[in-house]
């Protein structure tokens, strides 16, 4: 009897806990990117003359002298809230999680192409505060970063003439 009473305590115990035992959340990591024209235009939007469709941008790492391309994708622009009041970044964002993990494996080579055009050097830091991509250059000129809200990941700009 008391092994059943034990077995039934436990049993609804971990049906009724809706968490983890460890209460961990899964770690993100953030590479940002939009691309804007001179005019400020978003390069990324699927109706941009002129602009960019998924798979024409693509970031890549050097290992062992050859270019392994990494997973990116291109999100939608986002709505935010901060102090309860919608605000739109209207932007398209090229992402890439996976850009991240590799810098923080070691990986330090890493490139960017648009439109199959020769590979250009990108390079970053990562902030060990939210494992976002910091000081990110594309031919060692900075992008600039669009500083959405506090606690929001670096969204970084770059201008394509």
């Amino acid at each position: 009897m008391k092994k059943f009473l034990f077995l039934f305590i436990a049993l609804s115990i971990g049906l009724s806990c809706k968490k983890p035992l460890c209460g961990c959340s899964p770690i993100e990591y953030h590479f940002i990117l939009t691309v804007r024209d001179a005019n400020d235009k978003d390069l990324l939007a699927p109706d941009a003359l002129g602009g960019y469709k998924a798979g024409q941008i693509k970031l890549y790492y050097k290992e062992g002298g050859n270019l392994k391309l990494v997973n990116s994708y291109i999100r939608t622009p986002i709505s935010y809230y901060p102090e309860n009041k919608e605000v739109k970044f209207e932007y398209y964002q090229l992402q890439s999680p996976d850009l991240v993990k590799l810098r923080m494996s070691g990986k330090t080579e890493f490139y960017i192409t648009f439109n199959n055009q020769e590979p250009l050097s990108l390079s970053f830091e990562v902030s060990r505060i939210d494992n976002s991509a910091i000081n990110v250059m594309i031919d060692d000129k900075p992008l600039k970063d669009a500083l959405l809200f506090k606690g929001y990941p670096s969204v970084w700009t770059v201008t394509i003439p």
